[in-house]
């Protein structure tokens, strides 16, 4: 397939490729510990609860589409948390919250596997996923206990196992075998999740597209080597297969996928869904617009620009890079110089043009497409920004020791601004999603002496989520109400959390002054509004 060039060799430093893949498992160790030190598991998040819930409702039931609810787009998180859980009779909520982060590291070898091939060399591997892991976009994801850290996973392997098997078209063991672990790569993304998966494939598509213009422009330079007309053959099977997998998948093997397309209310957002990465839940939140939350979600816009640094300096160095290949190839100046390079060069592109539909979409029809489909534009952007890197030549060895060490500065910089950004760090963000244990003791006492009624806990869901997870999501007795209050609530609760997030939004607390206090543990108090009628308790 891609020919390997002599001089990355004859510069990488003597390391084995185990200690380079080391390395990067190193500082994905890092992050993991950071998040649970950090909070020391006393924290809660909406999507996490979600999976908590449907993996709890699979347990109950026994059966992969329980009648008590379901994940819409997919069973494969639920069915691996449900094994886990089983077979070390770890509780839902500890393994969604502390366990399910150390699974994270398991996306650092296969992309460093993929690395190396797009790349050329085990240090240019490594490089690369230390500049992945430095994304606080994919680090977020990471973090939560969702389906993501596998499927993102799983592209990677799948892209890997793809451009292996072109290098081994000409031994029949060999290819045979990458082909299955691909398709099976393919269908394990796709029950994860069938809108990522769906997204997934067609960028395959818009790459075989890419693929065939470039190879069309470059006569002389890769189709003497053979290649050419196996890799748009390769990837034109590879997406009409793949796509048929899905639209099994949908239509016939796990039905919730198709009950969760027909919410979507217009042509339009349902080809956004289909094209995009859209979850059903989109749908009903149109009016969210994440362009205009910045303010809100952060205490100010320059903490915001700083914290996500890391995403503009990929967006400008990648974007660059790819446009003067894309110029330079197409004006005949110079040619690729060999197959990884043209792949490498078409699937950013694939990815690059569903992040700009992703943003269109999200002015046209609502929603937070572009965050969704920003961390699979990630994935391909740092191993072009690293090929360019490591083809560099320094004219100096002063020059290019100069060079590295800024380069490390400057990841290390980036490492510390993404894991702020990716946890939520509540010193810099508004949005807190950490719990005091007193504010669920408080939920406890509320849910015996408070049954059938409600109880306001929040300005969001913080405290849902906390309580859920940390009780496995059982029934409760007391109804928790957050946000805004809803109409016959007359308890609250009230927390030294409550109360500083209250000042750090600027929004008053939702109590009178003449409320009284019905539970105190010192930190927590639940406050009863008095009686305006007879017919008030």
């Amino acid at each position: 397939m891609s020919q390997q060039h002599p001089h990355l060799h004859k510069t990488d430093p003597p390391l084995p490729a185990t200690l380079h893949l080391l390395i990067a498992l190193g500082l994905g160790l890092l992050f993991v510990s950071y998040v649970l030190l950090r909070y020391g598991g006393l924290w809660g998040e909406g999507d996490t609860l979600t999976f908590a819930g449907a993996i709890q409702n699979m347990i109950h039931d026994e059966r992969l589409i329980p009648p008590s609810g379901w994940y819409p787009n997919g069973y494969g998180y639920q069915v691996l948390v449900t094994f886990l859980s089983q077979i070390s009779g770890a509780p839902i909520g500890f393994i969604q919250r502390s366990a399910a982060i150390l699974l994270a590291i398991w996306i650092i070898p296969p992309a460093w596997l993929l690395y190396r091939e797009l790349v050329g060399s085990a240090r240019g591997a490594t490089l690369a996923t230390l500049f992945l892991l430095v994304q606080p976009e994919l680090l977020f994801v990471l973090a939560r206990g969702t389906h993501e850290k596998f499927t993102r996973g799983l592209m990677l392997l799948s892209l890997f196992l793809l451009i292996r098997s072109l290098r081994s078209a000409d031994r029949l063991a060999r290819f045979a075998s990458m082909i299955i672990c691909f398709y099976l790569c393919i269908y394990a993304v796709i029950s994860f999740n069938t809108f990522l998966a769906n997204s997934f494939v067609l960028a395959v598509l818009l790459a075989l597209v890419l693929c065939w213009v470039v190879i069309r422009e470059q006569p002389f330079s890769l189709r003497p080597a053979a290649q050419a007309g196996v890799l748009v053959q390769r990837l034109m099977f590879v997406s009409v297969i793949c796509l048929i997998l899905v639209f099994a998948f949908i239509f016939y093997i796990y039905p919730p996928a198709l009950i969760s397309l027909r919410f979507f209310n217009t042509v339009a957002e349902r080809s956004a869904a289909l094209i995009l990465d859209v979850e059903s839940d989109t749908a009903e939140n149109e009016d969210i617009n994440p362009y205009t939350t910045i303010d809100s979600a952060w205490i100010s816009r320059e903490a915001y620009l700083l914290l996500t640094f890391s995403n503009w300096l990929l967006l400008g160095a990648s974007a660059s890079i790819w446009l003067w290949h894309t110029f330079a190839w197409g004006l005949g100046r110079r040619t690729p110089p060999d197959t990884a390079a043209v792949l490498l060069w078409a699937f950013y592109g694939a990815f690059a043009i569903q992040g700009a539909l992703s943003i269109l979409a999200d002015f046209s029809i609502g929603g937070n497409l572009q965050h969704r489909v920003f961390p699979s534009f990630t994935l391909l952007a740092v191993p072009l920004i690293t090929r360019a890197i490591i083809h560099w030549q320094p004219p100096t060895p002063a020059i290019r020791r100069s060079a590295y060490a800024t380069l490390a500065l400057v990841l290390g910089l980036l490492a510390i601004l993404s894991t702020l950004k990716a946890t939520n760090e509540p010193v810099l963000s508004n949005k807190w999603i950490f719990y005091h244990p007193s504010e669920l003791q408080a939920i406890t006492w509320a849910d015996t002496y408070l049954a059938e009624r409600g109880l306001w806990i929040g300005f969001d869901e913080r405290l849902i989520a906390g309580y859920g997870l940390a009780t496995d999501v059982q029934p409760r007795a007391v109804r928790l109400d957050a946000w805004a209050v809803d109409t016959g609530i007359r308890s609250f609760l009230i927390s030294d959390v409550t109360r500083s997030r209250g000042t750090r939004l600027g929004v008053p607390l939702p109590i009178k002054p003449d409320a009284a206090i019905t539970y105190d543990n010192g930190i927590t108090q639940i406050y009863r509004l008095r009686p305006e009628t007879p017919y008030q308790r």
